[in-house]
């Protein structure tokens, strides 16, 4: 983030960890905090 603080601000980051998931070049999702490995597995198919 303190490297390309403008792709954070782009992207609605403000802090981390944070996943972004992109769908044809647009981010669809945001997700900020810790995640369990199924939770974020569902998270993307959900996407």
């Amino acid at each position: 983030m303190d490297t390309h603080q403008d792709l954070a601000q782009k992207y609605g980051i403000t802090s981390i960890p944070a996943l972004c998931l992109f769908r044809a070049g647009t981010r669809v999702k945001l997700n900020v905090g810790v995640m369990a490995a199924a939770d974020l597995a569902a998270w993307v198919t959900e996407g």
